[in-house]
């Protein structure tokens, strides 16, 4: 037998865009390894190999993150999966192989590029490889919530000055105000604050609301104001859609602020009265 001539091809890399914190992922990088074997007899010629012959001239697989590595597979070492501790990489081995590597209880810390890297036995040690980002998304536990300047009762013509907080979340969460079910989007009735950040890169977001009080505002004697939290539209980008927002739709959270009109009954000075919504809350 004089040589094998290998062909190396990466076919699929398929990793999670997004996932929740604590949940698992599988990482699969498929390939096609096959190869011309000539012998000393020129009429035999072998173009296929089965997967004991893939894996004769399969060297390694080996996985990165942010181009640490964290797993490899070599089928010619005993045991042939190994391991290395990686900051929110926690590797089941029984789930894994050459082709998959199942990560287990995922962590803010598990979000990052993720690479896979084949490579061919000798003589050439042929390479191909291909990476995808993952993201962990992590849930606020809490809010938004409103506040207000201290101010017990407004006339028409005065300035409602309100602020929304989210709670802490990655990515970060999107504030929008609504009066009387509408959303506001006029620019100049909004103040948009730097977010904060906080341990583990958690986000929180503040949107101020600085609006006149105006008589058309009130149906019934009430103006109804609320701030809506949800996460970033980007999660829901390349056509992903379908699975995430249904998901993440469940976690909506709002503040509601009932303003009241001095022209309601007894001619009460308009008082604003604050209660936190929590609704359809998804606990994880």
């Amino acid at each position: 037998m004089k040589k094998v001539a290998v062909c190396l091809r990466l076919t699929k890399i398929n990793i999670p865009q997004y996932k929740f914190r604590g949940e698992n992922a599988i990482l699969e990088c498929d390939y096609e390894l096959n190869g011309n074997r000539d012998s000393d007899d020129d009429d035999i010629e072998n173009s296929h190999f089965n997967y004991n012959d893939e894996v004769e001239i399969l060297y390694s697989v080996k996985w990165y993150k942010d181009n640490e590595e964290f797993y490899r597979y070599v089928p010619k070492a005993n045991p042939p999966q190994h391991s290395y501790k990686v900051d929110g990489i926690k590797v089941d081995h029984q789930s894994s192989n050459s082709k998959k590597v199942y990560l287990k209880g995922l962590t803010l810390k598990s979000t990052g590029t993720y690479r896979c890297q084949i490579t061919a036995e000798e003589p050439d040690f042929k390479t191909v490889t291909g990476e995808q980002k993952l993201e962990v998304i992590y849930l606020p536990n809490s809010g938004p919530s409103i506040s207000s300047e201290e101010k017990q009762a407004y006339q028409i013509g005065d300035i409602l000055a309100l602020n929304c907080t989210s709670g802490k979340s990655q990515p970060r969460s999107i504030l929008t105000f609504y009066i009387n079910d509408e959303p506001v989007m006029n620019s100049n009735y909004l103040i948009h604050y730097k977010d904060t950040y906080h341990q583990h890169n958690l986000i929180t977001t503040q949107l101020g609301l600085n609006i006149p009080v105006d008589g058309r505002h009130f149906y019934d004697g009430l103006m109804r104001v609320k701030c809506v939290a949800n996460l970033s539209p980007a999660l829901w980008q390349n056509g992903r859609e379908s699975v995430l927002h249904r998901r993440l739709s469940m976690d909506q959270r709002e503040a509601m602020l009932l303003v009241r009109s001095t022209a309601w009954k007894m001619k009460m000075p308009i008082t604003i009265i604050l209660a936190i919504l929590l609704i359809n809350v998804l606990i994880i």
